[in-house]
């Protein structure tokens, strides 16, 4: 009987049977742990609500103290940036009137916006014809026919200016103590003035030092021997100044070259 060839076929295909119910078997047994460990495996992997509200607690804390630094690093950049034209304006007003043979002249105007903010505007003027049409008066509007526009006018938002002898060597520790310099010393003021007028607006420019044809720097039609003035960053947009962030521009009325000051 254990010879017949149908009767081993038979008991193979019941073997055959069997070994696959049991693992069959096995397998259903094993699928809930397996569930179980991988919903374990997901849990671990991902945040629970208190996690989270922690996290965004944490960032927020973060972001409030990191955004007025950052605000003010932007401020102090914005002013080194204008400190850095201006000055740069100065020298191209000097080198203008040398190599030109003309008189030029870096004019400011100081405009104030309605919520208080201060507008900075800056521009380098030159003689078309190498003479002064109307020496520290009013030019009018320019350009004009005796009077061009050397570069493109600026202008800086939250700069004040302010006098000659506004702030001294205990505030500025590098300014030199002499000359001993007065609000004589600072740019004219209403003595030599250009009105400049944009779609956006019209500005006059009143606040002026004037450059001659061999390089001397001048604030009046006497001269002077140093002419000065200071820029700080507005303090929001309160009529103060940020004391901690001045320059200081200190221009020879010989040689018309500037020095700036930092503090």
């Amino acid at each position: 009987m254990f010879c017949n060839p149908r009767f081993l076929f038979e008991m193979a295909m019941f073997s055959s049977f069997l070994s696959a119910a049991v693992l069959l078997t096995a397998s259903v047994a094993a699928s809930p742990c397996l569930a179980i460990k991988e919903k374990q495996k997901r849990r671990r992997a991902a945040f629970s609500l208190m996690e989270l509200v922690v996290v965004i607690g944490i960032m927020l804390v973060i972001a409030a103290i990191s955004i007025p630094m950052f605000s003010g690093l932007t401020s102090s950049s914005q002013f080194n940036r204008a400190a850095m034209e201006i000055s740069g304006l100065l020298e191209s007003a000097r080198q203008t009137a040398v190599t030109q043979n003309t008189y030029t002249w870096l004019a400011m105007g100081v405009k104030t916006a309605a919520n208080g903010e201060k507008i900075l505007h800056v521009a380098v003027l030159s003689s078309k014809d190498g003479s002064d049409p109307t020496p520290w008066g009013s030019y009018g509007t320019v350009p004009s026919d005796a009077i061009g526009i050397v570069t493109q006018t600026r202008f800086f938002k939250q700069v004040i200016l302010s006098d000659a002898g506004t702030f001294g060597t205990a505030v500025v520790p590098t300014l030199p103590a002499t000359p001993a310099v007065t609000a004589a010393n600072s740019l004219s003021q209403g003595t030599a003035s250009f009105t400049i007028t944009t779609p956006q607006e019209t500005v006059t420019y009143d606040r002026v030092v004037q450059f001659t044809a061999s390089g001397e720097a001048r604030n009046s039609a006497n001269g002077t021997q140093v002419i000065e003035f200071a820029l700080q960053p507005q303090r929001g947009n309160s009529a103060a100044g940020d004391d901690k962030n001045i320059a200081v521009f200190r221009i020879s009325g010989i040689t018309g070259q500037c020095q700036v000051y930092r503090r």
